[in-house]
């Protein structure tokens, strides 16, 4: 009887062992997976963010090129209409004193 208790005993320990192993595993395969999985989801969320800064800083950048162009071609207007203004001054101006002096 007590070679059976002494048997059970031993085989209860062995399963209790092999348990606590297998659940020591267990638990670092899992915590691994986890950390991983976290992990990739970081990155992908990253990447995505990374994505909208690229795409923000080109909307911008188109947006100032195209403000660039527009006070360009505004001051170039400006600058043609202050030299066609001071040809029409000139010519009033200089004419009719050339016309007197002919």
């Amino acid at each position: 009887m007590l070679d059976i208790i002494l048997s059970w005993l031993g085989h209860s320990v062995a399963a209790a062992g092999l348990l606590a192993i297998g659940g020591y595993l267990a638990r670092g395969m899992l915590e691994a997976r986890l950390t991983r999985s976290v992990q990739h989801e970081f990155d992908k969320k990253l990447a995505q963010f990374k994505g909208e800064l690229d795409e923000e800083a080109r909307r911008r950048e188109t947006l100032r090129s195209a403000a660039f162009a527009a006070s360009l071609a505004q001051r170039n207007a400006l600058a043609t209409k202050r030299i066609e203004a001071a040809q029409l001054l000139w010519n009033a101006i200089w004419m009719p004193a050339r016309r007197r002096f002919s």
